[in-house]
Parts: structure tokens; sequence; C-alpha cells
């Protein structure tokens, strides 16, 4: 049974609420007043709050504010009952997070027809983050435990390898037991980076800057360059480069470029198994671009949207590794530097990221 709350000072009114609500199936609570109200709302945090705007001790606009400071108050759909129907006081309530806005007098059906699309969005809600919620916790109980033990268990295995039989091994046999070491390491390294800087990311949110030093000149083709390389030799593949030489003071430092670069690029050499990746960096007025284009298994339009931690795509499909940070990661820094970031893609065909990074100044 869903609960409701009515915030009203006239006992008319509060209590023919209540008998509409009450014969219409909803457990309800009343308040006389703007802070009994509140007090009730954090004690049994109903679904729904219904609340007049002039009352007594505090208004309906305190009680939404109030209530929208509280973690525990804040998604509980918040509608205002009043005869206060002109345009700014509309606006103003909206402008403070109230869901609807119901002038009196009101027809019952009216009335119950808000509360029950509130309660629909808030079950769909609820139901989305549930799956959220349970697809985390299922990448967290067994994706996360074989990503790290798969690399892990390449260096124990081959460490022990070299322990046990180092003298009757050969060169090229030691050689390559030492870099299937290293490679299982930078994994290993790779996954822990990302899973903590995806979550200092998300806690500092707009001062995501405390991560990075003071912003200096670089040359990002240098960085491309250096990282395309690495990423080249590992992966045995071709990457045509086209860039911009010129040295910039970008809304980002050299690290977090870096990783951009790198994700982007991980990631079409990973999802791609022919052709060569295309890769145009470029400064054009307020922007730095830089455009990563594979001939890759590509993506669908749900897909592109879907973009998110701890999410991947086709994984029973597909052997791959990895969380799915990697392109969240980018499209989270992007964000906070209020950058540009779009996907363009056909299924078969190719996948093209395009990335605008906000140029500060020349050097």
């Amino acid at each position: 049974m869903s609960k409701i709350l009515v915030i009203e000072d006239t006992e008319l009114i509060r209590e023919n609420l209540a008998d509409i609500l009450e014969f219409s199936g909803y457990e309800v609570y009343t308040a006389e007043n703007g802070k009994i109200g509140v007090e009730l709302a954090i004690k049994h945090l109903p679904d729904v709050i219904l609340s007049d705007i002039l009352m007594p001790v505090m208004s309906g606009y305190e009680v939404l504010e109030t209530l929208r400071s509280n973690p525990s108050t804040f998604f509980i759909p918040f509608i205002f009952l009043s005869a206060k129907a002109d345009r700014e006081n509309i606006r103003h309530g909206m402008a403070l997070g109230a869901d609807d806005y119901i002038t009196k007098p009101y027809k019952n059906d009216d009335l119950l027809a808000s509360i029950k699309v509130r309660l629909e969005k808030t079950k769909n809600i609820r139901e989305k983050a549930d799956e959220k919620i349970s697809q985390i916790r299922n990448v967290l109980s067994t994706s996360l435990p074989h990503e790290m033990l798969t690399p892990l268990n390449g260096i124990n295995g081959f460490s022990q390898l070299l322990l046990n039989d180092l003298k009757d091994l050969e060169k090229d046999e030691i050689e390559l037991m030492v870099r299937n070491i290293h490679n299982s390491g930078k994994r290993l390294n790779h996954l822990i980076d990302n899973y903590i800087l995806y979550n200092q990311l998300n806690v500092l949110g707009k001062n995501y800057e405390n991560l990075t030093s003071v912003k200096k000149s670089f040359i990002p083709s240098f960085k491309i360059h250096e990282i395309s390389n690495d990423l080249k030799s590992e992966y045995n593949r071709e990457i045509d480069i086209q860039t911009y030489d010129d040295e910039l003071v970008l809304e980002t430092n050299d690290i977090l470029f870096s990783k951009i670069i790198f994700e982007i690029l991980d990631n079409a050499l990973k999802f791609s198994k022919k052709g060569i990746i295309q890769l145009k960096a470029y400064a054009k007025e307020d922007n730095f671009h830089i455009t990563i284009r594979d001939e890759g298994r590509g993506m669908t339009e749900e897909q592109i949207n879907s973009i998110e931690a701890f999410t991947q795509f086709d994984r029973d499909d597909y052997e791959q590794q990895g969380m799915g940070l990697g392109l969240c990661i980018v499209k989270t820094i992007i964000n906070l530097i209020d950058g540009e970031f779009n996907i363009q893609s056909e299924l078969e065909e190719f996948t093209e990221v395009n990335i605008g990074i906000p140029i500060i100044s020349f050097s």
C-alpha cells in the first residue's frame, strides 16, 4: 500500500483529502503545519507528499527545500496544492524541485491522476535502479574477481615456472614468460587504475581538478603518438595518425588527456579485428578535436546511449576483457570539463568517437 503525506493547515481540507485518499486505497498521514510535515516525512518516508503553500510555522516552499536537502527524502515526489495559481508561484515551486502543482479548487480525479503518475514514475525509476544495482552486484561478484584473478594467475604461473625451471629454459622461453608477466601486470594495473579513477571522478564531481596539477602547456600530438606506438606494438595493428603539433593549454592536464586517448584507442583496437585505425586531431576555434574511427563490430544507438560503468555489450557473444569502465571514464571527464563527446556507428561497419576538449589558451 502506497503512503501519502498530506500537509495542510485547514482542518476541513486536510480531513477531506485524507478521506479521498484512504477510500482510494492509500495509507495516509496528515500534518497541520510544515514543521510537523517535515518530521512525518523523515519518519515515515511516504511515496508522495501533498502540501499547501501558505501555512504557519513553515511554508510549503520551506518544507520542500528542507526535504530536498535531506538525502533520505530527496527523491520523494512532491505536489503543491494551493489557491496561488499565478505563473510566478508555479515557476518558483517548480524551481525548488516540485513534481506538480495543482490549484484549488481541484477535481478529485485530477488529484488522483497526478498521484498515480508520480507513483508510476517512481516505480519505473526504482525498477531501473534495482536492475542497475543488480547488474553492478553481478559484475562485482563475478567479472571483477575474474578480471583481477586472470592476470594475477598469469603473473603467479609464469613466475613460478621461471623459479622452478630457470636453469633449463632457453633465452627465448624466458623472454616469452617475462613478457607474459609484464602484460598481465599491465592489465591488472589498468583495471585497478580505472576503478580508482572512476570512483574519484564520481566523488569529486566538478571538483575533479583536485586530481590534477596546475594545467600546463603540452603538445597533444606527442602524447597521442606515444600512446599509439605502445598500443600498435601490443595489438600488432596499424594506426593512421594526423595530428596538430603546436603546444596547447587544454581544460584538462596531460595525465587525463592521456587517459582519454588510451581508452578510446584501446577500445577501437580491442573491438575491431581488421582495418587501420584512423586518428585525427586538430585545433579549431576554442576546442581541440579528436576523432578515432575503427572498422569493427559497431554499436547500436541504444548501446551508444547506454554507455555507463560496469556495462559491457554482447559479453556473452564476444570474449573480451575489462569492466566496461573505459568509455564511461572518458565520457565522465569530458562532461566535467564541458567538452564534446559523441559516437557515430553502424553495426558490422565502423565506430567513430568524436571528442572536443576546450582550449584555455595557445602557448
